[in-house]
């Protein structure tokens, strides 16, 4: 990872945000359902952590779920493994 974290496009999922510190807002979506993250933990090349600020979730045939991920956190933990290889551990909590 150099120069921080740039996060591409894909097919159905779409963001592009430079993550380099702490305190950056973005919002990651894929057609009608969204999730607004603020990061709160950011140390380069090695872990950073999403708080889920806000959110419009859309699951077909159940309800009341929109603001379900408001509050919770997504941990990253990179492990360099050796010149070529890294590890990414994530967590949902």
């Amino acid at each position: 990872m150099k120069n921080g974290t740039s996060i591409q496009c894909q097919k159905t999922m779409c963001f592009n945000y430079r993550i380099e510190k702490r305190g950056i807002v973005f919002k990651v979506s894929w057609g009608e359902p969204w999730y607004k993250f603020e990061v709160v933990k950011y140390l380069k090349n090695q872990e950073m952590t999403w708080k889920c600020i806000d959110a419009n979730q859309k699951i077909e045939g159940l309800t009341d779920v929109e603001k379900e991920w408001v509050g919770t956190e997504i941990n990253w933990i990179v492990k360099r493994l050796d010149k070529n290889r890294s590890l990414l551990e994530f967590e949902h909590k």
